[in-house]
């Protein structure tokens, strides 16, 4: 990749200030270096998967603009990676435990009168929930299963959640 990118030299957050990826008007990427900012998409969603959540938001923005990516885009792209080499040894906390609300604090609203008498429609067409269940605090995840989608055997993961 040429060296004409310019880079801050210091990344103390994943995007440069006030940088909006819709709104770039930079030149169009030549076909290699598009290649090169496709290849750091896919490298970055990794990243995510494995754990870098702090980059997601960035990584989703600049993603939504891998089918005519401009030099502005690939110049964010490689700030996120300029922000990695400064923060590669950050830590993400978890708390595990269950937090206390007091639902007492929360008013009770009566929606019917809004909404009417309704139910969430579910589509005629749409597969029955098979698999493992898997329970997570009052909510249930469908894993791995294979579907057969228009003779086409597909192995889907099912977002079907359902409310115990």
């Amino acid at each position: 990749m040429p060296k004409f990118y310019k880079l801050t030299r210091l990344a103390p957050v994943p995007f440069p200030t006030d940088y909006q990826p819709e709104l770039d008007t930079s030149s169009k990427l030549p076909p290699e270096h598009a290649l090169c900012y496709q290849s750091l998409m896919g490298v970055y969603r990794w990243m995510i998967e494995l754990g870098r959540v702090d980059i997601c938001t960035e990584v989703s923005m600049l993603s939504s603009q891998m089918a005519l990516p401009l030099q502005g885009h690939l110049e964010a792209a490689l700030h996120v990676m300029l922000y990695l080499s400064f923060h590669h040894n950050s830590h993400l906390c978890m708390d595990h435990t269950y937090p206390v609300i007091d639902s007492t604090q929360f008013p009770i609203c009566d929606w019917r009168e809004f909404y009417g008498e309704v139910e969430e429609p579910i589509l005629p067409n749409a597969p029955e929930a098979i698999g493992k269940v898997v329970d997570l605090c009052m909510l249930s995840i469908v894993t791995m299963q294979e579907i057969n989608v228009h003779k086409d055997l597909v192995v889907a993961l099912s977002y079907t959640l359902i409310l115990h």
